[in-house]
């Protein structure tokens, strides 16, 4: 495995830690997990500011209305 700074980590948590984590790092469930979880937050992030948008700068004239 090819890490940037690996030297780095392995010297801060130890190599026995660090293989630990590249496991993980470098399963493709574990990717497609952290992919799908981004995303879900992204989502839910972007409806979320939406409603406060609407509820707060729209309706007091800060932001102009758009639907």
């Amino acid at each position: 495995m090819a890490f940037l700074f690996r030297g780095t980590f392995v010297s801060m948590i130890g190599e026995e830690t660090f293989n630990t984590v590249a496991v993980y790092l470098t399963d493709p469930m574990w990717i497609a997990i952290s992919i799908v979880t981004v995303v879900f937050f992204a989502i839910l992030g972007g409806l979320l500011s939406a409603r406060l948008m609407k509820k707060h700068f729209r309706r007091s004239g800060v932001v102009g209305v758009t639907s």
